[in-house]
């Protein structure tokens, strides 16, 4: 339970890491289709995030009962 908490938590780190150099991407300097795959794409990252700290605190009641 431990090693997968751990994991869990290098992996938000991680996208957190990714979902911040995309934002620092000047969008209006794109194309209409990168920017329209910046876009979505930073979205999935962010929901992907919101699901694993979800998990993450789940595992946590779980390894606290």
């Amino acid at each position: 339970m431990e090693i997968q908490i751990d994991r869990l938590a290098k992996e938000i780190a991680r996208l957190e890491e990714r979902e911040n150099r995309y934002r620092q991407v000047d969008a209006s300097r794109l194309e209409a289709d990168a920017r329209e795959f910046l876009v979505g794409f930073t979205e999935r990252l962010t929901k992907r995030r919101s699901d694993l700290q979800q998990l993450q605190e789940r595992a946590l009641l779980v390894r606290t009962r």
